[in-house]
């Protein structure tokens, strides 16, 4: 959603998010880990680099993920249901990206970029061109002549970044086949709406549950990571970046990175009555409204990580019963499920391969690992781990959609 209208433009507010990003890993090690001639199946190796293709399956989870998350008590008359602009597509959606090599992309080391997956396929958004268009409608040409539709959303209110697919939807995006900003937020959140249904109240879907106000919902991919671009682009030197090449007119001084229109709303917790300028179902007084946190969500238990503390590299853990393994970075944080072929695996970081990257190690096998879980070396190379349902958030958002959430104290 736009900036509310509370929210005085005169402002000015040292930006700073993303320098703290960076500073995340300052307590990162910077051990070198040389080896030479590991490979993850087609062309990937290491210490070359990664590449965003013969990538591992992400494989299934030992729990089922419901669709939706969760729903809205009392629909649209529920009273936080809001208003965040006048009209649905008040905030345009980008129908037709462009993307460019990572090469060709003028990101900085510290920007954000959300990076989501469609079989072995790696892509690339900057959280400084969501902030603008909120939702982003895909489409993926995969093996064997088959296209698949899904959408990238993001809402700056609350900082959550979600990957959705919905397979039956062609890519040709024939009416009421896309997804677009409707007018509508809940707990501050993105609600998102079906095209073609506008006025209607039978395809609104919230982010943070991927349905939620309907029956129908949004299946969630779970191969998405909110990561620096120093990462990404080591990570994936083979991806494709979205581009500033929108369809749409560049916003007021372009995509800023420093003077976004949500500067001041993510810093200030004091202003409106209760520091949000809308209501919410819930508070939780545990942290500050805007502390960032990782969480992570089991059908049995939601649990959150103040990102501050993620400065580790590796945390292992269990939320709901469920074993699980953070591995942290340079302020880009991702969460798996432990488990290859029913062994449980306990982490520590190992170092550094020659192009920076972390590098993981388990301790009951000695296999290597990078940060998005696949295993470069030892007995279980070529194994990828199970990705959880895990996204950044800002705390009153996590906690007012999961009340119940336990929260890590380091």
């Amino acid at each position: 959603m736009r900036p509310l209208a509370s929210l005085s433009p005169s402002l000015r507010i040292p930006v700073v998010l993303a320098l703290l990003l960076f500073a995340l890993s300052a307590g990162c090690s910077d051990t070198s880990v040389d080896i030479p001639g590991t490979t993850v199946g087609g062309d990937s190796t290491l210490p070359n680099g990664f590449v965003a293709t013969n990538r591992p399956p992400n494989p299934s989870l030992s729990f089922q993920v419901p669709c939706p998350l969760g729903i809205v008590p009392e629909g649209v008359d529920n009273p936080n249901v809001t208003l965040g602009c006048p009209v649905p597509d008040c905030i345009p959606a980008i129908d037709n990206p462009e993307f460019a090599t990572v090469k060709n992309s003028p990101l900085v080391d510290f920007e954000r970029v959300v990076a989501v997956e469609m079989e072995g396929q790696v892509r690339g958004f900057p959280i400084r061109i969501l902030m603008y268009h909120e939702v982003v409608n895909i489409c993926w040409n995969l093996s064997g002549g088959r296209q698949v539709f899904s959408s990238i959303t993001y809402c700056p209110i609350v900082d959550v970044a979600l990957h959705f697919i919905r397979p039956e939807f062609s890519c040709g995006k024939p009416k009421g086949q896309s997804y677009g900003v409707s007018a509508g937020l809940y707990n501050g959140n993105l609600i998102v709406y079906r095209r073609g249904t506008a006025g209607t109240t039978d395809a609104l879907y919230v982010q943070m549950y991927g349905g939620g106000l309907i029956d129908d919902c949004l299946e969630i991919e779970r191969v998405n990571i909110d990561l620096p671009w120093s990462v990404f682009s080591r990570l994936y030197p083979n991806a494709e970046v979205l581009t500033e090449n929108t369809g749409f007119p560049p916003p007021p001084g372009g995509y800023d990175l420093f003077n976004h229109p949500y500067k001041e709303f993510w810093l200030n917790d004091e202003l409106c009555v209760n520091g949000l300028c809308f209501p919410v179902s819930s508070l939780d007084s545990r942290l500050r409204k805007k502390t960032l946190v990782y969480g992570v969500y089991t059908p049995a238990e939601a649990k959150a990580y103040p990102l501050a503390g993620l400065t580790g590299m590796v945390l292992n853990d269990q939320v709901g019963g469920v074993d699980v393994v953070l591995f942290s970075d340079r302020g880009g944080t991702v969460a798996f499920e432990p488990v290859i072929d029913g062994q449980l695996l306990t982490f520590s970081f190992m170092g550094r391969e020659g192009h920076g990257l972390p590098l993981y190690e388990d301790e009951e096998t000695g296999s290597l690992w990078t940060f998005d879980g696949i295993a470069v070396g030892g007995p279980l190379k070529g194994e990828r781990l199970p990705q959880m349902l895990a996204y950044r958030s800002f705390w009153y958002a996590w906690a007012a959609f999961f009340p119940e959430t336990l929260l890590h104290e380091f």
